[in-house]
């Protein structure tokens, strides 16, 4: 006699149906094979490189190869580049901004300002947006697919420290102005501040009012793939296990096993482990037995009974969150080679009005370019597929 699950795949022989659910037809971004992607602006941007999150979850949240990041933030900036002029004139911060950018040959450019302008209020504003459309001039000969960044609120964590009410109403006007820009150039948009808040994260983000935590880089980053697509790219499998078939989302099902006490759910995750998260959801509908635990790597995930696998399951896959520091960490130590290459700390003595002292050693700077391809390889051979076996056994 067969078993029950046995028989769910006797008419096919082994084989199945997998349907992979496609992305939508008006999908707003997407990164393609060899693109280059530039970040440009100002504290929340430099920073983001400290942490590795937003790169991370861009790195993962798509399935194309040879993707590299450069971030050009500088703490500070403003669209007139003036954090960017050190000991020479705002004119020039300006132009080292706009070479800076074309330097770094983009074909994709996130481009955040705005904080510092807010600061300014409202009256402010039309300059403001005179200086970002001048920019975004200067840069429109790259032909980059741009995306405009709004700047965020500052986070109210109560006295002592002052009451945010009055920036972020200015930084809501700032916000306003910057989508205005986006929609007239037919660029893509993100409200980070409102992707933010719809994201489930306990404790404060920021450590005092503005500059955010590690935790805090880890929510923007789910906010600002989320803004990007209108999708959280989170790793979901749907399985029905009475017809064979399944739907996935951050993940491909290569093949299903059934057997009398268990199912083997083989995958392949595009990107080592889809995306920056270990969360996955997991939904099984027709299990005969009534509790099943989920297994891999010899590590059990869930236990859940029949009728809450046919609802869904979410867990967490702890080998995914092994592989996604490692890779974070990765990213974090190419950030910091690509910044000595482009920001040495002792600029002004190697490139500035004080290099007839140690000018000299300037040549030395384009080295890093060799460490920066090293680490982008190490880097990207993370990001290759990887398989893995799941088992749903039959739990005593």
């Amino acid at each position: 006699t067969m078993s029950p699950i046995a028989r769910w795949f006797c008419l096919s022989l082994g084989t199945f149906a997998v349907l992979v659910a496609p992305a939508a037809a008006d999908e707003p971004f997407s990164l393609a094979d060899g693109d280059r992607v530039v970040l440009v602006g100002n504290t929340v941007v430099e920073r983001a490189q400290r942490y590795g999150h937003v790169e991370l979850a861009l790195a993962t949240a798509f399935a194309a190869r040879d993707v590299t990041f450069r971030n050009l933030g500088w703490s500070g900036d403003t669209v007139f580049g003036e954090a960017r002029a050190g000991f020479d004139t705002p004119k020039e911060g300006r132009e080292r901004l706009i070479e800076q950018v074309q330097a770094a040959r983009p074909t994709v450019l996130l481009v955040g300002y705005g904080a510092n302008a807010a600061f300014d209020g409202v009256d402010a504003i039309p300059r403001f947006v005179e200086g970002l459309n001048s920019l975004l001039d200067t840069w429109a000969p790259l032909g980059a697919r741009t995306v405009l960044l709004g700047p965020l609120d500052h986070e109210n964590l109560g006295a002592p420290l002052p009451d945010p009410g009055p920036y972020n109403e200015s930084a809501a006007k700032y916000r306003d102005a910057i989508r205005g820009i986006a929609e007239e150039r037919g660029f893509a948009y993100v409200e980070l501040q409102a992707e933010l808040s719809a994201v489930d994260a306990a404790g404060p983000l920021t450590d005092n009012c503005v500059h955010l935590t590690g935790d805090g880089y880890r929510a923007l980053a789910t906010a600002l793939v989320h803004g990007l697509t209108n999708d959280d790219r989170a790793w979901r499998l749907d399985v029905d296990a009475a017809g064979a078939t399944a739907e996935a989302t951050a993940t491909r099902l290569s093949g299903i096993d059934g057997y009398d006490d268990r199912m083997v759910l083989r995958i392949v995750d595009a990107c080592g482990f889809g995306i920056a998260s270990s969360s996955r959801w997991l939904r099984v509908r027709g299990l005969p037995y009534e509790r099943y635990t989920l297994v891999c790597d010899g590590r059990e995930l869930a236990t859940a009974s029949a009728d809450q696998w046919a609802e869904g399951v979410r867990f967490e896959d702890g080998v995914v969150e092994e592989r996604a520091d490692a890779l974070r960490a990765a990213i974090v130590e190419k950030n910091r080679l690509f910044f000595y290459r482009w920001r040495p700390q002792n600029i002004t003595y190697l490139f500035g009005f004080r290099k007839h002292e140690q000018g000299q050693n300037a040549v030395e700077v384009p080295q890093f370019d060799e460490h920066v391809a090293e680490a982008e390889a190490a880097i990207e051979a993370m990001r290759q597929p990887v398989k893995r076996t799941y088992v749903l056994r039959r739990a005593g």
